[in-house]
């Protein structure tokens, strides 16, 4: 009683430092981020709509004050010293990241709100952001236990498009690993362990110590270390079904990401290891710039194709033409998408920049991946069209 008291109190000292400004920014559901720049200035990205600047200034101290409060929440001391507080808000679990000088010019944080609702993979078909073909190959590769990856930039809706996916496994009985390192995916399963990196505690320690508690699935929020190696070693012995998000151009970029954080652990990049762990990756993308809002309704996503009898390491391959528009375009756009196929033991990557071939799949006609290039190869069915 006297612990929820003391918490009480906690949340109503930051509620009064953040002012009714930010309160209530943090009460409106169109808001999902909160930013405040060292010069003062508060902009918001408000669903929809994108950034805006609010007209409104918070003083140094102030936030000073803020970032300092959220830090003792959690028991710690933000000063000189330690200018860095990465954490959730108490009470919303807002993802919260503030610095202090002499790091910036002058106090400055982040919130980025949870999401107030789950899209589905239907959603993202009736909202003519994918088609109902681009759908189902995403959620038969979840439904068959794939190892999928969604690849893209920040706020590019990466974690919304993965909050889409995990719904399609509601329904099962898989026990279910959750790794973050702060709060963002939301899994509706009844067997669900939830585990959270901390200062003493990194992700490659969570990746190893949840393989001795018997997961089916392992879903880590994000990967950006050395536990890329653990996760691909992990979903390549036993525990297929699992997604992570991952920061990266494209597709085929995201293969290029993964080898960079491998080596950060051994000299030696286990690209056998890479091709047979990765089943499908899919490449989140913005349609118009500095729109969240958009960036969310307008997802391209990359396929695979299936290939047998050939292996050939990355970027070895003869490229071939898939390249799909996936959400609303404006005029004479052109859109972007790399696409790579694994699985049986044989694999291609291709990465394509062009305009949009809606018939290349049905055609069976050779299109350029890029202007002046021909691709060699006949499309297969088996790509997105």
């Amino acid at each position: 009683m006297i612990r929820s008291a003391s918490a009480t109190r906690h949340i109503g000292m930051l509620s009064t430092a953040f002012g009714p400004v930010v309160e209530g920014y943090l009460a409106d559901p169109a808001v999902i981020e909160i930013m405040l720049n060292p010069d003062g200035t508060l902009r918001i990205d408000r669903l929809g709509e994108g950034r805006e600047n609010t007209g409104h200034r918070i003083a140094p101290e102030q936030a000073a004050n803020i970032i300092k409060l959220v830090a003792a929440h959690r028991n710690d001391i933000a000063d000189v010293s330690n200018p860095e507080v990465a954490c959730e808000l108490p009470g919303s679990g807002a993802r919260f990241q503030g610095w202090l000088p002499p790091v910036v010019t002058q106090p400055t944080f982040v919130i980025r709100k949870q999401a107030v609702a789950i899209f589905a993979l239907d959603d993202y078909v009736e909202k003519k952001i994918m088609t109902a073909h681009h759908a189902e190959i995403l959620r038969e590769a979840v439904r068959a236990r794939r190892n999928v990856i969604i690849a893209g930039g920040t706020s590019s809706g990466k974690t919304t498009l993965v909050n889409a996916l995990l719904r399609e496994i509601r329904e099962t009985a898989d026990r279910v690993f959750v790794l973050e390192d702060l709060p963002e995916l939301q899994v509706d399963v009844d067997d669900l362990v939830t585990l959270r990196t901390s200062g003493t505690v990194s992700m490659r320690q969570l990746v190893r110590g949840c393989l001795r508690m018997r997961p089916d699935r392992i879903i880590i929020g994000e990967v950006r270390d050395g536990a890329a190696l653990d996760l691909l070693k992990a979903w390549n012995t036993g525990h297929g079904g699992g997604i992570c998000t991952l920061h990266a151009n494209s597709a085929l970029g995201a293969l290029a990401r993964l080898e960079d954080l491998i080596h950060e652990v051994v000299p030696v990049v286990p690209r056998r290891l890479l091709l047979q762990a990765i089943d499908l990756a899919s490449a989140t993308s913005p349609s118009w710039p500095s729109s969240r809002a958009a960036a969310r309704t307008a997802t391209c996503c990359a396929t695979y194709r299936r290939t047998r009898d050939r292996t050939l390491q990355m970027g070895e391959g003869r490229r071939f033409g898939v390249t799909i528009a996936i959400g609303p375009t404006r005029g004479e756009d052109h859109c972007s998408v790399n696409a790579f196929g694994m699985q049986d033991r044989g694999n291609i990557f291709a990465s394509t920049t062009g305009p949009c071939y809606p018939d290349l799949s049905r055609s069976g006609a050779d299109q350029p991946s890029s202007p002046g290039e021909g691709t060699g190869m006949q499309p297969s069915s088996t790509c997105l069209s």
